[in-house]
């Protein structure tokens, strides 16, 4: 098995979330030295954070990858910090001191660590955070490949069909996204810009009113259209992508600050406090009071070595 000497520094991240996550950690066999051309996988996991938090430690890999099902997560290492959102996926370097930052109040990843000789220039063209549009031929190569690796049997030696096997995958999935970010035709089937358009709108402008009447008039499309559309390309329909931003933006605002339950359904677009409390117990299976009762008593203060 690869050794990774993996070393916890620091973090505000509380211990119960951080062994969770530690727990479903699989350490695979490979080599971090690798200069056989094979892409050795050496260790991969899916975290997932359900609150604001940062972390740091250090780890003698050579690359890691992630991919984010949702939320926003910072990286930082060697002075450089890497943003990824949803749907954004990054080869970056992995050996040295690293810190986390989840930046929502709840972040779900796909993270692995590689070595190679091929990476080094892979590298060099997906450091910035590779935007995966849902519906496109990529995304389905993407989900794919995530089926593989959560199906993937792990042996107990090195195996040269099992280096070959996940070579090959993380090859095709990096050398897609390549061509994918540098051939202009490979990007024929992008979401059509009137449903990024609505997309981005109800993620940043969410406390608005909307309904799908008033999209079908100001983009003159029929509203059952907006929805087969939006659900094709996000595999949700609009409404339920708006509820959920605007649960869990709530969430931060009952964590960070002092409004009513009342207050923060206004601020995120649900004046009706019934059908905010409805919803958010639909969303998260707890009251917004509740949710906020059984948070820590400040995210803030968890400081820890």
């Amino acid at each position: 098995m690869a050794n990774l000497n993996y070393q916890w520094i620091s973090g505000t991240i509380p211990r119960n979330i951080m062994q969770q996550n530690m727990d479903m950690f699989h350490l695979l066999p490979g080599s971090l030295d690798a200069k056989d051309g094979f892409i050795h996988l050496l260790g991969k996991t899916e975290a997932l954070y359900p609150m604001n938090g940062s972390m740091t430690y250090s780890i003698a890999a050579p690359y890691q990858f992630f991919y984010l099902y949702e939320g926003e997560l910072s990286v930082s290492l060697n002075d450089i910090t890497y943003t990824l959102s949803a749907g954004k996926a990054a080869l970056l370097p992995a050996d040295g001191v690293t810190t986390l930052q989840v930046l929502k109040t709840r972040c779900r990843y796909f993270h692995m660590y590689l070595s190679g000789l091929s990476l080094a220039r892979y590298a060099q063209i997906l450091d910035n955070p590779f935007v995966y549009d849902a519906g496109s031929s990529s995304i389905t190569s993407l989900n794919i490949f995530l089926e593989r690796m959560n199906a993937l049997q792990i042996p107990r030696e090195t195996n040269f069909a099992f280096l070959c096997k996940t070579s090959m995958w993380i090859t095709d999935l990096l050398t897609e996204m390549v061509v994918f970010l540098l051939d202009p035709k490979a990007k024929k089937d992008a979401i059509p810009e009137y449903i990024s358009e609505i997309h981005d709108m109800f993620e940043h402008h969410y406390h608005k009113n909307y309904t799908l009447d008033n999209l079908e008039e100001t983009y003159s499309v029929s509203k059952y259209r907006i929805c087969r559309e939006f659900s094709r390309y996000y595999n949700e329909s609009p409404i339920q992508f708006l509820n959920r931003t605007r649960i869990e933006n709530a969430k931060t605002l009952l964590l960070t600050t002092q409004s009513s339950v009342h207050e923060v359904g206004n601020m995120v677009g649900i004046p009706n406090t019934n059908h905010f409390i409805n919803l958010f117990k639909r969303e998260t299976g707890a009251t917004p009071l509740a949710f906020k009762q059984d948070a820590p008593v400040s995210i803030s203060e968890l400081h820890y070595l």
